[in-house]
């Protein structure tokens, strides 16, 4: 499964990857809206 994006405000993301087997995310980048997309470690 691919990664994620969450739009908090107009101006802040929040970039994750969901792990349906654990039922949980990982949040990689949390922050202002960035030029280029983040990729997960």
């Amino acid at each position: 499964m691919g990664a994620w994006e969450y739009e908090v405000t107009s101006s802040d993301r929040v970039f994750y990857v969901p792990d349906a087997e654990r039922q949980k995310v990982v949040v990689y980048y949390a922050g202002k809206h960035p030029k280029a997309a983040p990729t997960p470690p």
